[in-house]
């Protein structure tokens, strides 16, 4: 379902790229799962090669990817809600979720010979623009509504992912 042409025009914030990705095809659901995964994984390796002074073994790669997928849960159904009952879109969860998967591409772009903080930074609002054009795509919204459900849900996000964390910070529990 991800073909590396849909990839390199999800790059390029490409709405048809989404919108071709987001059609309910046959195993579409299992390949966008693996997708995130995939995605997830790649950029815990490379967490893992770079502090591999640290011994950075499996079960934090594995925790990065299930936090990524988690993640991944938690961003579509809130881009779908407020696109949906905010912003007047069109359109069902399950497109949402297939485009969204397609827009975490440019986070790989982390993966870049470079200082590690600005491919940092450069992969999350290059991130961040993919999910405003996947929601765009998807729920049929203008450019300019898509970016609204975009700032609400990262807003959204960010006060989840810090509340997630509370408990790691204060009893080193993840």
């Amino acid at each position: 379902m991800y073909r590396p042409a849909h990839l390199f025009r999800a790059l390029l914030l490409q709405p048809d790229a989404y919108r071709e990705v987001s059609i309910r095809r046959p195993g579409a659901d299992v390949s966008s799962v693996s997708f995130v995964l995939a995605v997830y994984g790649a950029l815990a390796l490379w967490a893992m090669w770079l502090d591999r002074a640290s011994g950075a073994g499996f079960e934090t790669a594995a925790a990065f990817a299930v936090w990524g997928l988690l993640r991944w849960t938690l961003v579509a159904p809130i881009l779908w809600f407020v696109g949906v009952h905010g912003f007047e879109g069109e359109g069902s969860l399950g497109e949402l979720y297939r485009a969204t998967a397609l827009a975490h591409v440019p986070l790989l772009l982390q993966i870049m010979p470079l200082n590690v903080k600005f491919a940092n930074v450069v992969a999350g609002i290059w991130f961040v623009l993919a999910l405003v054009v996947a929601t765009h795509a998807a729920l049929g919204l203008s450019m300019r509504r898509a970016a609204g459900v975009g700032v609400m849900a990262a807003a959204a996000l960010l006060i989840i992912s810090n509340v997630f964390l509370i408990p790691v910070a204060i009893f080193g529990v993840v």
